[in-house]
Protein backbone atom coordinates (compact mmCIF):
# COMPACT_ATOMS: atom_id res chain seq x y z
CA UNK A 1 0.00 0.00 0.00
CA UNK A 2 1.33 3.42 -0.95
CA UNK A 3 1.61 6.17 1.64
CA UNK A 4 -0.16 9.44 0.85
CA UNK A 5 1.45 12.87 0.59
CA UNK A 6 -0.37 16.19 0.25
CA UNK A 7 2.08 18.77 -1.08
CA UNK A 8 2.09 22.52 -1.55
CA UNK A 9 4.69 25.24 -2.04
CA UNK A 10 6.54 27.14 -4.71
CA UNK A 11 9.53 24.83 -5.22
CA UNK A 12 8.51 23.04 -8.40
CA UNK A 13 11.70 20.97 -8.48
CA UNK A 14 10.85 19.35 -5.14
CA UNK A 15 7.20 18.89 -6.14
CA UNK A 16 8.28 17.19 -9.39
CA UNK A 17 10.62 14.88 -7.46
CA UNK A 18 7.69 13.49 -5.48
CA UNK A 19 5.58 12.86 -8.56
CA UNK A 20 8.34 11.67 -10.90
CA UNK A 21 10.79 9.81 -8.64
CA UNK A 22 8.83 8.55 -5.64
CA UNK A 23 5.66 7.25 -7.26
CA UNK A 24 6.63 3.68 -6.34
CA UNK A 25 6.12 4.44 -2.62
CA UNK A 26 3.93 7.53 -2.43
CA UNK A 27 0.56 8.61 -3.80
CA UNK A 28 0.86 12.38 -4.15
CA UNK A 29 -1.69 15.16 -4.39
CA UNK A 30 -1.04 18.88 -4.83
CA UNK A 31 -2.98 21.60 -3.07
CA UNK A 32 -2.83 25.38 -2.89
CA UNK A 33 -1.95 27.25 0.30
CA UNK A 34 -5.55 28.42 0.71
CA UNK A 35 -7.18 27.29 3.95
CA UNK A 36 -10.32 25.97 2.19
CA UNK A 37 -8.28 23.88 -0.25
CA UNK A 38 -6.02 22.41 2.44
CA UNK A 39 -8.95 21.61 4.73
CA UNK A 40 -10.85 19.92 1.89
CA UNK A 41 -7.86 17.90 0.67
CA UNK A 42 -6.98 16.77 4.20
CA UNK A 43 -10.52 15.52 4.70
CA UNK A 44 -10.90 13.78 1.34
CA UNK A 45 -7.34 12.58 0.64
CA UNK A 46 -6.42 11.75 4.27
CA UNK A 47 -2.64 12.01 3.77
CA UNK A 48 0.09 10.55 5.94
CA UNK A 49 2.23 13.67 5.33
CA UNK A 50 1.68 17.34 4.53
CA UNK A 51 4.76 18.61 2.67
CA UNK A 52 5.58 22.28 2.13
CA UNK A 53 8.18 22.64 -0.65
CA UNK A 54 10.07 25.88 -0.02
CA UNK A 55 11.69 28.03 -2.68
CA UNK A 56 11.01 31.53 -1.41
CA UNK A 57 9.76 32.27 2.09
CA UNK A 58 7.50 35.30 2.35
CA UNK A 59 6.61 36.27 5.90
CA UNK A 60 2.95 37.07 5.15
CA UNK A 61 2.42 33.71 3.46
CA UNK A 62 4.02 31.80 6.32
CA UNK A 63 1.98 33.66 8.93
CA UNK A 64 -1.19 32.74 7.05
CA UNK A 65 -0.15 29.09 7.23
CA UNK A 66 0.42 29.03 11.02
CA UNK A 67 -3.27 28.77 12.05
CA UNK A 68 -3.85 26.20 9.29
CA UNK A 69 -1.08 24.02 10.74
CA UNK A 70 -2.43 24.36 14.26
CA UNK A 71 -6.12 23.93 13.39
CA UNK A 72 -6.01 21.21 10.74
CA UNK A 73 -2.66 19.78 9.67
CA UNK A 74 -1.25 18.93 13.10
CA UNK A 75 -4.42 17.02 13.95
CA UNK A 76 -4.41 14.80 10.86
CA UNK A 77 -0.90 14.00 9.63
CA UNK A 78 2.85 14.51 9.93
CA UNK A 79 3.93 17.95 8.69
CA UNK A 80 7.18 18.40 6.75
CA UNK A 81 9.02 21.36 5.24
CA UNK A 82 11.69 20.81 2.58
CA UNK A 83 14.07 23.45 1.23
CA UNK A 84 17.61 24.72 1.45
CA UNK A 85 19.03 25.61 4.86
CA UNK A 86 18.34 29.35 4.48
CA UNK A 87 14.68 28.86 3.53
CA UNK A 88 14.08 26.32 6.30
CA UNK A 89 15.67 28.56 8.93
CA UNK A 90 13.61 31.53 7.74
CA UNK A 91 10.38 29.51 7.83
CA UNK A 92 11.09 28.20 11.34
CA UNK A 93 12.00 31.67 12.60
CA UNK A 94 8.64 33.04 11.46
CA UNK A 95 6.42 30.05 12.22
CA UNK A 96 8.05 28.61 15.33
CA UNK A 97 7.43 24.96 16.18
CA UNK A 98 4.44 24.25 13.97
CA UNK A 99 5.98 21.53 11.78
CA UNK A 100 7.08 18.07 12.84
CA UNK A 101 10.00 17.51 10.46
CA UNK A 102 12.47 19.73 8.59
CA UNK A 103 14.39 18.20 5.66
CA UNK A 104 17.23 20.32 4.29
CA UNK A 105 18.38 20.17 0.70
CA UNK A 106 20.55 18.95 -0.87
CA UNK A 107 18.89 15.65 0.05
CA UNK A 108 18.28 13.30 -2.81
CA UNK A 109 14.74 12.27 -3.63
CA UNK A 110 15.54 8.77 -2.45
CA UNK A 111 16.97 10.02 0.86
CA UNK A 112 13.77 12.04 1.41
CA UNK A 113 11.67 9.00 0.53
CA UNK A 114 13.56 6.77 2.96
CA UNK A 115 13.37 9.38 5.74
CA UNK A 116 9.61 9.74 5.43
CA UNK A 117 9.05 5.99 5.38
CA UNK A 118 11.28 5.67 8.46
CA UNK A 119 9.23 8.34 10.26
CA UNK A 120 6.02 6.44 9.60
CA UNK A 121 7.66 3.32 10.99
CA UNK A 122 8.61 5.17 14.18
CA UNK A 123 5.05 6.45 14.60
CA UNK A 124 3.62 2.95 14.17
CA UNK A 125 6.12 1.54 16.68
CA UNK A 126 5.08 4.15 19.25
CA UNK A 127 1.41 3.46 18.64
CA UNK A 128 2.03 -0.26 19.09
CA UNK A 129 3.94 0.41 22.31
CA UNK A 130 0.99 2.39 23.65
CA UNK A 131 -1.42 -0.37 22.66
CA UNK A 132 0.71 -2.92 24.50
CA UNK A 133 0.89 -0.66 27.55
CA UNK A 134 -2.90 -0.36 27.61
CA UNK A 135 -3.34 -4.12 27.32
CA UNK A 136 -0.83 -5.09 29.99
CA UNK A 137 -1.66 -2.43 32.55
CA UNK A 138 -5.40 -2.27 33.19
CA UNK A 139 -6.43 -0.55 36.40
CA UNK A 140 -8.95 -2.59 38.37
CA UNK A 141 -11.60 -0.40 39.89
CA UNK A 142 -13.45 -1.07 43.13
CA UNK A 143 -17.11 -1.08 42.02
CA UNK A 144 -18.05 0.47 45.35
CA UNK A 145 -15.68 3.42 44.94
CA UNK A 146 -14.97 4.31 41.28
CA UNK A 147 -11.52 5.76 40.69
CA UNK A 148 -11.14 9.19 39.22
CA UNK A 149 -9.68 9.34 35.73
CA UNK A 150 -6.35 10.83 34.57
CA UNK A 151 -5.28 11.22 30.93
CA UNK A 152 -1.50 11.30 30.40
CA UNK A 153 -0.26 12.90 27.16
CA UNK A 154 3.38 12.38 26.16
CA UNK A 155 5.18 11.25 23.00
CA UNK A 156 7.61 9.06 24.97
CA UNK A 157 6.24 5.52 25.61
CA UNK A 158 8.65 5.07 28.52
CA UNK A 159 7.28 8.15 30.30
CA UNK A 160 3.74 6.94 29.72
CA UNK A 161 4.63 3.55 31.17
CA UNK A 162 6.27 5.05 34.28
CA UNK A 163 3.50 7.57 35.01
CA UNK A 164 0.80 4.98 34.48
CA UNK A 165 2.50 2.57 36.87
CA UNK A 166 2.92 5.37 39.43
CA UNK A 167 -0.79 6.19 39.36
CA UNK A 168 -2.13 2.64 39.30
CA UNK A 169 -4.32 1.85 42.26
CA UNK A 170 -4.97 5.54 42.90
CA UNK A 171 -6.55 6.52 39.58
CA UNK A 172 -7.91 5.07 36.39
CA UNK A 173 -5.36 6.02 33.73
CA UNK A 174 -5.47 6.43 29.96
CA UNK A 175 -2.56 7.47 27.76
CA UNK A 176 -2.19 9.36 24.49
CA UNK A 177 1.00 9.68 22.47
CA UNK A 178 0.05 13.00 20.86
CA UNK A 179 -2.41 15.86 21.08
CA UNK A 180 -4.66 14.57 18.31
CA UNK A 181 -5.31 11.32 20.17
CA UNK A 182 -5.79 13.19 23.45
CA UNK A 183 -8.39 15.55 22.02
CA UNK A 184 -10.20 12.68 20.30
CA UNK A 185 -10.30 10.81 23.62
CA UNK A 186 -11.77 13.79 25.46
CA UNK A 187 -14.41 14.24 22.75
CA UNK A 188 -15.69 10.73 23.43
CA UNK A 189 -14.89 9.94 27.06
CA UNK A 190 -14.75 11.67 30.42
CA UNK A 191 -11.51 12.43 32.22
CA UNK A 192 -11.01 14.30 35.50
CA UNK A 193 -7.50 15.63 34.85
CA UNK A 194 -4.94 15.83 32.02
CA UNK A 195 -1.16 15.55 32.48
CA UNK A 196 0.51 17.30 29.52
CA UNK A 197 4.03 17.11 28.16
CA UNK A 198 5.26 20.36 26.58
CA UNK A 199 7.38 19.32 23.57
CA UNK A 200 5.52 16.95 21.25
CA UNK A 201 5.29 16.62 17.47
CA UNK A 202 1.98 17.50 15.89
CA UNK A 203 0.92 19.99 18.54
CA UNK A 204 2.74 20.91 21.75
CA UNK A 205 1.26 20.98 25.24
CA UNK A 206 0.19 24.66 25.23
CA UNK A 207 -1.58 24.28 21.87
CA UNK A 208 -3.46 21.24 23.21
CA UNK A 209 -4.49 23.14 26.35
CA UNK A 210 -5.58 26.10 24.20
CA UNK A 211 -7.85 23.80 22.17
CA UNK A 212 -9.24 22.34 25.40
CA UNK A 213 -10.08 25.80 26.72
CA UNK A 214 -11.83 26.71 23.45
CA UNK A 215 -13.98 23.56 23.53
CA UNK A 216 -17.01 23.86 25.86
CA UNK A 217 -16.91 20.14 26.57
CA UNK A 218 -13.28 20.28 27.73
CA UNK A 219 -12.89 23.83 28.99
CA UNK A 220 -13.23 22.94 32.67
CA UNK A 221 -10.99 19.87 32.72
CA UNK A 222 -7.99 20.57 35.01
CA UNK A 223 -4.63 20.36 33.25
CA UNK A 224 -1.14 20.01 34.72
CA UNK A 225 2.09 20.20 32.72
CA UNK A 226 4.45 17.29 33.43
CA UNK A 227 7.45 18.14 31.30
CA UNK A 228 11.18 18.55 30.99
CA UNK A 229 10.81 22.04 29.49
CA UNK A 230 12.58 24.49 31.82
CA UNK A 231 13.12 27.42 29.45
CA UNK A 232 11.73 30.67 30.85
CA UNK A 233 9.75 31.55 27.72
CA UNK A 234 8.16 28.11 27.52
CA UNK A 235 7.12 28.19 31.17
CA UNK A 236 5.73 31.69 30.70
CA UNK A 237 3.73 30.57 27.66
CA UNK A 238 2.33 27.56 29.50
CA UNK A 239 1.39 29.52 32.62
CA UNK A 240 -0.38 32.17 30.52
CA UNK A 241 -3.02 29.50 29.80
CA UNK A 242 -3.65 29.11 33.56
CA UNK A 243 -3.02 25.37 34.02
CA UNK A 244 -3.54 23.90 37.48
CA UNK A 245 0.16 23.08 37.79
CA UNK A 246 3.59 22.89 36.13
CA UNK A 247 5.86 20.02 37.22
CA UNK A 248 9.34 19.21 35.97
CA UNK A 249 10.23 15.62 35.04
CA UNK A 250 11.36 13.40 36.59
CA UNK A 251 9.05 13.67 39.61
CA UNK A 252 8.69 11.32 42.57
CA UNK A 253 5.55 9.22 42.72
CA UNK A 254 4.46 10.63 46.08
CA UNK A 255 4.80 14.21 44.87
CA UNK A 256 2.89 13.48 41.66
CA UNK A 257 0.02 11.83 43.50
CA UNK A 258 -0.01 14.63 46.09
CA UNK A 259 -0.41 17.28 43.37
CA UNK A 260 -3.18 15.36 41.63
CA UNK A 261 -5.04 14.71 44.91
CA UNK A 262 -4.85 18.40 45.68
CA UNK A 263 -6.69 19.12 42.43
CA UNK A 264 -9.24 16.30 41.98
CA UNK A 265 -9.02 14.36 45.23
Amino acid sequence: MKHKILITGDNQVIVDEFFDRMEDRFECQCTSAREKDIKSHLKVFQPDFFVYALSNVHEDNVRKMIPIYKKYISQMCISVIIGNSEMCRKFEKIAGEVVDVTLVKPMTAFAIRDKLISLLGEVKEKEQSIKELEEESIVKKDPGAPLKHVLVVDDDPLILRVVKQDLEGEYEVATAINGKLALNFMEKKKTDLVLLDYNMPGGDGPSILQKMRENPGMANIPAVFLTGATEKEKIKRALSLKPQGYMIKPIEREKLISVIKGIIG
